[in-house]
């Protein structure tokens, strides 16, 4: 039964309040306009009514806005709402309160802040004719009793606003990253993380209770000596001291912290190891067929460098290489070194050197070499106090040509490539001195390597000659050979072929002409890289037809059994400086080439073991 009438009653209310509703629909809305404004005051002017309260919407265009709105009544009196804090470029809707529901409000005035919008104002009656803003549309009916609120205080619940909007004081909450009245600031989760400030100048933050904090960096006059700006700080200002107001000594001779200068000299060297010495250069001797910045493991590259610093040479604590920013290599300094004209030569002895028809491999001859110094000059007569004119040493304008070992010295520098996993790639060499002080001089050649490249080589085509009749000469599709090289790193790949004889790897009773047998010296090649090609080959160490198809030479491994320069290449044309420059591939090249095979007779068999070997040797 209790069930039942409470339904009733549910039902019964439900009807009323959605007659209430409709009722007071078209009397709650009292006002509306949907301009926008940004005036930092507007008026309204609104029918003479009893207004509950109006909302608008608000934009702030900069940080620190706000806005309120006042109620003027008919009686000529007016109540001005609390302020309310906007936010930054977003549009926010707030709701002012009439508190004197009884008085008739004949217009409204909102003002904000300087950088404040306004829009879409709506003024309403009885606070409770809208459902949307906590009322029922019925008639407002509060308990006379008081709420408590969050910070210990009381509020009236006998009034319509109260009783509505349950209103309590604003709590300010520091952290949520809002500006709530009472803080200076608020960062959210950057509350309390201290600004550091640069000397003679200041910052600000903001602190865990959202105040803003100001942080002075240190001055002149803090009494705390800042050794990059001050000479001295005494605590104070005064200039007649033996501190002056600006932090510096009255009468002081203040010497340069010299940054040390280093010169490269004329002794640049980069060395072969003993692992598969090249064409020209031996284990321990100047490398000279290398032109581009490559280099493997076990190759080294030396400098001889002069050094100076006028702050004393005893006061250079390290000379070093780097490669990378990393220190690699300490430099030796050469105590008992004076410069001669004869010490400044590169020792070329041990390099294998080759002549053909003319041609050389484009060494500087040091016994035959004559030069004329210029006039006037240091040169002219050599002594051993002058400077190695090679290092090019200045200071600005000035040409320094005495060396003076109180601030002088020479450094020997030998970078030695290490393994492929410490030193691999693209890398920034230069070799740097640094003083007692830290302060670091640094070459003015910086030298760019790649170091440990990988190589290998491309190869498009296969070698096939099918259904060749006996006596016959026979050709096969091209094949195209290519430099395939780590990309970037320049390696020059010098080219060669070999190959091995044929057998019939089947128990055929094979016969070509004589034996069991197809003779590698029935194969012949034909090969073109750019503008050169075997028919414009020397013919060094092999032989080659009208045709250009040049015979091959035995081989399985690289110079085994026999040296391979001067008899493999690929093809022998333009040999100046002890290479062929037509055998040599850059990255990314290519050489084609087609084989011939005259096939004797009688030759019966199927010849399918055996191999062809292409090379490639980085100069």
């Amino acid at each position: 039964m209790i069930n039942k009438t409470t339904k009733t009653l549910k039902v019964l209310a439900f009807l009323i309040m959605l007659v209430g509703m409709f009722a007071l629909t078209s009397a709650s809305l009292i006002y509306s306009n949907n301009a926008q404004y940004d005036d930092t005051s507007h008026d309204y002017d609104i029918p003479d009514s009893n207004v509950g309260y109006a909302t608008v919407m608000v934009r702030g265009a900069g940080y620190y806005q706000y806005a309120t709105l006042t109620f003027n009544y008919e009686s000529g009196t007016k109540y001005t709402a609390p302020l309310q804090n906007a936010v930054y470029n977003q549009w926010l809707k707030m709701s002012f309160i009439n508190p004197n529901i009884n008085l008739k409000v004949t217009s409204i005035t909102l003002t904000g802040s300087p950088a404040i919008y306004f829009k879409d104002v709506y003024v309403y009656g009885d606070i409770s004719d809208k459902e949307e803003e906590g009322g029922d549309g019925g008639v407002v009916s509060c308990p006379t009793d008081k709420k408590r609120c969050a910070d210990g205080s009381y509020v009236s619940r006998n009034v319509a606003l109260n009783c509505a909007f349950d209103l309590c004081p604003e709590e300010k909450i520091c952290g949520n990253g809002k500006i709530d009245l009472g803080e200076q600031c608020d960062e959210g989760e950057n509350n309390g993380i201290k600004c550091s400030a640069d000397y003679g100048s200041s910052c600000t933050y903001c602190s865990s209770d959202c105040e803003i904090i100001t942080v002075l960096g240190e001055y002149c006059g803090d009494g705390i000596l800042n050794t990059m700006y001050e000479r001295c700080d005494d605590g104070n200002r005064i200039n007649n001291d033996r501190c002056t107001n600006e932090c510096k000594k009255p009468f002081e001779v203040i010497v340069e912290d010299f940054e040390p200068l280093v010169w490269q000299c004329d002794s640049r060297v980069v060395y072969d190891d003993a692992t598969e010495p090249g064409r020209i250069s031996m284990h321990g001797t100047p490398l000279v067929e290398r032109i581009n910045n490559y280099a493997f493991e076990g190759e080294q590259i030396k400098w001889r460098v002069l050094v100076m610093d006028k702050n004393g040479i005893d006061k250079v604590k390290d000379v070093y290489i780097t490669v990378d920013g990393n220190i690699e290599a300490n430099c030796r300094r050469m105590n008992n070194y004076q410069y001669t004209p004869s010490n400044n030569d590169i020792d070329f002895s041990g390099i294998s050197l080759f002549n053909f028809g003319g041609g050389s491999i484009g060494l500087k001859d040091k016994e035959n070499e004559t030069q004329t110094p210029e006039e006037g000059t240091q040169e002219e007569n050599p002594t051993p106090d002058m400077i190695d004119p090679s290092c090019n040493a200045r200071i600005l304008e000035e040409k320094l040509t005495k060396f003076n070992p109180n601030t002088m010295a020479y450094y020997e520098c030998v970078l030695t490539v290490e393994t492929f996993e410490s030193m691999q790639g693209d890398s920034e060499v230069l070799i740097e001195a640094i003083d007692l002080d830290d302060v670091v001089g640094t070459m003015d050649e910086v030298e760019y390597w790649w170091f440990n490249p990988v190589i290998q080589l491309s190869i498009d085509g296969e070698v096939e000659f099918d259904e060749v009749r006996p006596g016959t000469s026979s050709y096969s599709r091209r094949v195209i050979i290519g430099n395939d090289a780590e990309y970037g790193s320049g390696v020059l790949l010098d080219m060669f072929i070999s190959g091995t004889d044929f057998y019939d790897s089947s128990s055929s009773g094979a016969k070509c002409p004589t034996t069991n047998k197809l003779d590698l010296s029935n194969f012949a090649y034909y090969a073109t890289n750019g503008a050169y090609s075997t028919k414009q080959d020397m013919e060094v160490g092999r032989t080659c037809d009208d045709e250009g198809y040049c015979s091959l030479n035995y081989g399985t491994g690289f110079n085994d059994p026999f040296r391979f320069y001067n008899r493999n290449e690929i093809i022998q044309a333009n040999n100046n400086y002890g290479y062929y420059f037509s055998n040599i591939l850059s990255p990314g090249a290519e050489m084609t080439l087609i084989f011939r095979l005259n096939l004797p007779e009688p030759c019966n068999g199927d010849f399918d073991t055996g191999q062809i070997y292409f090379w490639g040797e980085a100069i």
